[in-house]
């Protein structure tokens, strides 16, 4: 009888335990899942930062370089600001660019824009 009774149990635990793991596998995949989901958003958010940053400072170079070239009275002085000027607008204008073609377009950004 006792040996009976355990043969029922066992049958009876038998598909719950095949549930429990499927049940698992399952909740496992779907972890990973999530886990790729906001690993992605987080590096998107860090993606999104460093363009941000690098825009501020290439826009505060741009400045500073606008900034020597009024200030410098020597010629060869002014050649060299001038170059400066040129290679810090273009590097903000690349940037800008990168920003809008990688849509990160935050209000940091936009103020560049108007």
């Amino acid at each position: 009888m006792m040996k009976t009774m355990l043969s029922k149990i066992s049958e009876g635990i038998s598909p719950l335990k095949t549930y429990w793991d499927k049940l698992g596998e399952g909740l496992s995949r779907l972890l990973t899942q999530l886990n790729l989901f906001f690993s992605a958003s987080e590096d998107e958010k860090t993606k999104e930062y460093a363009l941000t940053t690098l825009v501020k400072k290439a826009h505060r170079d741009w400045e500073e370089a606008q900034a020597l070239f009024n200030e410098v009275k020597d010629p060869d002085m002014i050649d060299h600001a001038i170059y400066a000027m040129e290679a810090t607008e273009r590097r903000y204008m690349f940037l800008l660019k990168e920003a809008k073609k990688e849509k990160v377009i935050n209000e940091e950004i936009n103020q560049f824009l108007n």
